[in-house]
């Protein structure tokens, strides 16, 4: 019969495209691991904690890539599922008012900051993932501090050996008169 026949030419065509979505699907998201795992920037996934009252109190590790791992020396197995603040050994969670503030309000924001526990210079950018959910991106920016201070501090060497040199050089106004 061919209205059968119609039935199941369409039944198998939505099992073609349902089985060529799947395989987009997975294919994307290999891709976005592979990103994810090479990547030399931190980056990590985050979820709010809320008290009683609905205010951030502190953030979950829901998932890091290998270059938290390298910085941090603490391990994705380590990581996932734990709160910052026991992660971290810390009374509060580290940047919980800005990252607090990006997944509440959805704008993503980017700062800079220097965190002793590692001793490094990071800029680090906040954006939302999920509903009360943000990733962070970080980059190691140490280097470029470290270079940008020694630049400062050489010209303000240069700045203050000139200042002596014209001192030196140029006689007093009024011997000039």
């Amino acid at each position: 019969d061919l209205e059968v026949l119609n039935i199941v030419a369409a039944q198998i065509s939505l099992a073609i495209q349902r089985k060529q979505a799947e395989t987009a699907l997975q294919e994307s998201e290999k891709k976005l691991s592979s990103l994810f795992a090479a990547m030399t920037e931190i980056v990590v996934l985050h979820e709010l904690v809320f008290d009683g009252q609905g205010q951030p109190v502190d953030y979950r590790i829901l998932d890091c890539n290998r270059a938290f791992a390298d910085m941090t020396g603490i391990t994705r197995e380590m990581a996932i599922g734990r709160l910052a603040t026991d992660l971290y050994q810390t009374a509060a969670a580290p940047y919980l008012d800005i990252y607090g503030r990006v997944a509440t309000s959805g704008a993503a924001e980017q700062f800079q900051t220097y965190y002793a526990p590692l001793n490094r210079h990071f800029l680090i950018s906040v954006v939302v993932t999920a509903h009360n959910q943000f990733a962070t991106v970080t980059t190691d920016i140490s280097e470029e501090v470290r270079r940008e201070q020694e630049l400062r501090r050489d010209i303000e060497l240069a700045s203050r050996v000139q200042s002596e040199l014209l001192k030196t050089a140029a006689p007093p106004l009024d011997e000039v008169l």
